[in-house]
C-alpha cells in the first residue's frame, strides 16, 4: 500500500492472475507491516482479486532475505523457490503469461 513500484505493478499482477485462473497457478501478494483493514481497502479500491497475506512484523522479509521491494518469488507446488525477480515487472506481458503457463504445465 505504501510502496510506489508495488502499487504500480498491481494492475499487471491482476491481469496475469485473471489470465491464468483455472490453471495450476496462484498469485499471492505479501503485505509487509500493514493492517488487514488497510490492505483490504487497498485491494477493494483497485479491484484486486488475488490473495494477500499479511506480514505485519516482517517475518517473511527476514526469512527470505528480502532487501528490495517489490521482490517476486516463483514457487512450485511443493513450496520450493524456483525463481526470483527483483523490482517491478510487466506481469501482463505475453512473455510473462507464456512463462507461467509453461510452468503450470510442468507440474
Amino acid at each position: 500500500t505504501w510502496c510506489p513500484p508495488c502499487r504500480k505493478e498491481m494492475p499487471a499482477m491482476e491481469k496475469l492472475h485473471k489470465k491464468l485462473q483455472g490453471q495450476e497457478f496462484i498469485m499471492v501478494s505479501v503485505s509487509l507491516k500493514e493492517s488487514a483493514r488497510k490492505v483490504g481497502e487497498f485491494f477493494k479500491k483497485r479491484n484486486l482479486t488475488f490473495a494477500a497475506l499479511l506480514d505485519p512484523k516482517g517475518h517473511a522479509s527476514k526469512k527470505f532475505g528480502i532487501a528490495q521491494i517489490p521482490t517476486t518469488f516463483v514457487l512450485n507446488k511443493n513450496g520450493d523457490i524456483i525463481g526470483k525477480a527483483l523490482g517491478p515487472r510487466r506481469w501482463e506481458s505475453k512473455a510473462a503469461v507464456d512463462f507461467f503457463k509453461q510452468l503450470s504445465r510442468m507440474n
